[in-house]
């Protein structure tokens, strides 16, 4: 008797498809706002349904941009200022609300910031001229919103820095850079630093400016700065009127470098100011051509990572080492300016085991030497013959110096 096939329990009982067919207008609009953010947040990193929703509606579109965009850099220079004044201006514009980064320049060179649109796009392929424009040309469109959390201003050379009236208006700005400018006065430069309320990271390269620097009678106008970056020739008198003032007294992170070292008031001025921040001061990196003067670290007992490039007297190594009184210490890099014909043994390595081997450096991950070519292999021979304790500890390394 035959028996009749038994209907399998894995093959589909219709044939039906299954459409998904979006929510209409009415439905969507009825949505409270917060529920459609939060719903949007979880989705912060697909970008695939990040753009899906930015087509549902405007109320959607400005949400989904913010996680699209959540880093948005965007830089302005003579080539693409046009098409940035032209989606700026652009009544229908959404863009402009996530902008966090942006750099402005005057000029064609020294460009190291990302683009606005990815290479290759019309936004940066068809260079046009313009009019000669100011920092507050851009920032201003930008004044409606409290987005910007960086910003990097570069004049060029040649040209003075104008007072940039729109900084207050930016609560969230943290970090400010300013390259290559030249303020009227020392005042004029105070008071661009000072204009953000919140700021936390500030950078000066290539800066200058006229007159000497008025005492200030009033209270720290940057309580919140924490990480300061110095790349200028006047160095005694911006640290010096720091010291005058009682400004800055809160940086965790410092570096310095540019302009001469020579000048023995330099020297002063940032040895004293490193004395000023001592157990607050965790990072520190010295950039010099000449050699250094005044600078004694056993005040800063809480440093943990050092950085001392161009040092052109190698017995300073052991002579900063000795100095260290931070148990904290974690990595330290020197980078000599060796020539040549330069006698790695006359480096006094019986000074530099004995301040390697106190107790303060247990800590330590990282002790790196950069070299030239010409000197490294025999550097590192006798740091392995001289610290055989470290060497065990796979904590020294020694590369290359990067100057050719």
């Amino acid at each position: 008797m035959s028996r009749a096939p038994t209907k399998s329990i894995l093959k589909r009982t219709s044939l039906a498809r299954t459409h998904v067919r979006p929510l209409s207008r009415s439905i969507s609009d009825r949505i409270p706002q917060e529920v459609v953010d939060a719903i949007i947040c979880c989705l912060h990193f697909d970008r695939v349904a990040l753009i899906a929703c930015s087509y549902v509606s405007r109320a959607w579109l400005t949400h989904s941009r913010h996680h699209l965009f959540h880093f948005h850099k965007v830089h302005v220079d003579p080539r693409n200022a046009t098409k940035f004044f032209a989606i700026a201006q652009f009544p229908n514009s959404t863009v402009l609300p996530h902008i966090a980064q942006l750099s402005i320049q005057r000029h064609y060179g020294h460009i190291r910031h990302p683009m606005l649109i990815r290479p290759g796009s019309t936004f940066n392929c068809h260079p046009q001229p313009i009019e000669d424009y100011k920092f507050d040309d851009i920032l201003r469109y930008l004044t409606p919103y409290e987005t910007l959390t960086s910003l990097s201003l570069c004049e060029g050379p040649g040209k003075k820095t104008l007072s940039v009236s729109h900084l207050p208006a930016f609560p969230t700005l943290r970090k400010l850079e300013f390259r290559a400018c030249s303020f009227p006065s020392f005042d004029d430069l105070i008071s661009a630093i000072r204009a953000p309320r919140n700021l936390q990271h500030l950078i000066l390269t290539d800066v200058d400016w006229e007159g000497i620097p008025a005492p200030w009678l009033g209270d720290d106008l940057f309580p919140q700065l924490r990480i300061l970056e110095v790349f200028i020739s006047h160095k005694d008198d911006f640290f010096g009127w720091l010291l005058e003032n009682g400004q800055a007294r809160s940086i965790e992170s410092l570096q310095l470098g540019g302009g001469s070292w020579e000048i023995s008031d330099n020297d002063l001025a940032v040895g004293l100011f490193l004395q000023v921040l001592g157990p607050k001061l965790r990072h520190l990196s010295l950039y010099s051509s000449c050699r250094i003067n005044h600078v004694d670290l056993s005040y800063n007992v809480k440093l943990e990572t050092l950085i001392i490039s161009h040092l052109q007297e190698i017995n300073e190594i052991p002579t900063f080492l000795a100095q260290i009184s931070s148990p904290f210490m974690t990595s330290i890099i020197f980078h000599p300016l060796l020539p040549e014909d330069t006698p790695v043994d006359s480096l006094d390595w019986d000074l530099m085991r004995r301040a390697l081997l106190r107790p303060i450096f247990s800590n330590m991950r990282c002790l790196q030497f950069r070299i030239d070519r010409g000197c490294r292999g025999l550097f590192a021979s006798r740091l392995r013959e001289f610290l055989p304790e470290l060497a065990a500890r796979n904590i020294l390394s020694v590369s290359n110096s990067g100057i050719h």
